[in-house]
């Protein structure tokens, strides 16, 4: 069997271990995890 740690990872699931305040640092680059983090911040606060 493959090694897990090495299979891809759908956008969703990375977006929901965003929206739960889970680390995707291991699952996406820098820039990205900058840019997801910014906007699941800005829905958050529109929600408020």
């Amino acid at each position: 069997m493959a090694d897990v740690a090495l299979q891809p990872i759908a956008s969703r699931l990375v977006k929901e271990i965003a929206l739960y305040s889970g680390d995707i640092s291991k699952f996406v680059t820098p820039k990205v995890r900058e840019d997801v983090v910014e906007r699941v911040q800005t829905l958050q606060k529109a929600r408020l």
